[in-house]
């Protein structure tokens, strides 16, 4: 699955999807289910979630719930990415120093959602054909809002070329 064009996202059928009242509702939805840190709910709202799903399920993004994302793989719904990064955030006195690393890219949602939360991401998707899609997700987001100087490394071969593009990827 791919994401929305870059042509198509400012159309009619993205307008709705872009503003802030569909992202508002769900982080409302979220904070009922019980996710309190303000730093996560402001995440939440800041990550377009309709660019990191097919186009065809773009309408659908903000539900709470999972939708594919092909090879068998579901994009995580929103409270689960929320409590994942308020449980991540317990005890990090200065999560912006922090270096976190996830395991399952997937789409790259919650990567982007963590990136608003920490100084440095890390994430490794195993599947390589999702490895090539998260990478133009992750464009497509960088490009459009990533806060400047914001580390977010994806890395999308197997296990062994791992510790090399980590090593390449520290200052």
């Amino acid at each position: 699955m791919k994401p929305a064009p870059a042509s198509t996202q400012g159309s009619p059928a993205h307008s709705g999807l872009a503003s802030a009242r569909v992202r508002d509702r769900m982080v409302e939805r979220v904070r009922e289910l019980g996710v309190r840190d303000p730093r996560v709910l402001d995440a939440m709202r800041t990550v377009p979630r309709h660019l990191f799903v097919d186009e065809a399920l773009a309408s659908r993004a903000y539900e709470d719930t999972a939708l594919p994302i092909g090879h068998g793989q579901t994009i995580s719904q929103p409270y689960i990415v929320a409590r994942i990064a308020e449980l991540a955030l317990e005890g990090i006195a200065d999560p912006r120093a922090a270096r976190l690393l996830e395991i399952g890219t997937g789409c790259g949602y919650a990567a982007a959602v963590l990136a608003q939360l920490f100084g440095d991401v890390v994430s490794v998707e195993r599947l390589r054909a999702l490895g090539a899609v998260v990478v133009e997700h992750v464009h497509s987001w960088c490009v459009m809002q990533a806060p400047t100087g914001q580390r977010f490394c994806v890395v999308r071969k197997d296990s062994r070329d791992f510790e090399r593009q980590a090593n390449s990827w520290r200052e």
